[in-house]
């Protein structure tokens, strides 16, 4: 695992040299991320690429996240079906040979990722949608990807709140 966790040390030094800034640290410092504040009928969601020395074994990870509390009030106006859709697409059919099937792998399953900020808040975030980087892309495909993602919450009224 030690390699494993090396790679993705690497892989988001690579992303922070082609950003061209180093991303922002969390809770600990061992959490780093870089993230877009959206806005869409007074809710807020993020579309965050992150990595997390303390989970390393998810790797680098991509997708909207969250404050837990709005996750009811998200699951109306979230069209998530439609991203996946938007984001095979216009981008993963590129990148993968195979069916529209294999869509399936990249995005978790079960329920939503959960993390807490520890220092900043108490408050808990769940990731609606998140997709984890495989080993075998470079550190640029989360960026990409997450491109995608903008475009698909953009066509649904999302608009960001930082520029």
């Amino acid at each position: 695992m030690k390699d494993y966790k090396e790679q993705c040390r690497a892989k988001w030094k690579e992303l922070e040299s082609i950003i061209g800034f180093e991303s922002d640290k969390g809770d600990s410092g061992k959490r780093f991320f870089y993230k877009k504040d959206l806005t869409k009928n007074n809710l807020e969601i993020s579309l965050q690429i992150e990595y997390d020395e303390n989970e390393f074994y998810t790797g680098i990870i991509y997708g909207i996240r969250a404050k837990e509390e709005i996750h009811s009030a998200l699951d109306k106006v979230l069209k998530i079906n439609r991203i996946k859709n938007l984001y095979y697409e216009c981008y993963w059919k590129y990148k993968e040979t195979l069916s529209k099937r294999t869509l399936d792998i990249v995005f978790l399953r079960g329920e939503p990722h959960k993390s807490k900020d520890k220092k900043e808040t108490d408050e808990q975030y769940y990731w609606p949608l998140w997709i984890r980087l495989e080993e075998k892309y470079p550190a640029v495909e989360a960026l990409f990807g997450s491109l995608v993602l903008l475009k698909a919450l953009e066509q649904q009224g999302w608009t960001i709140k930082n520029i």
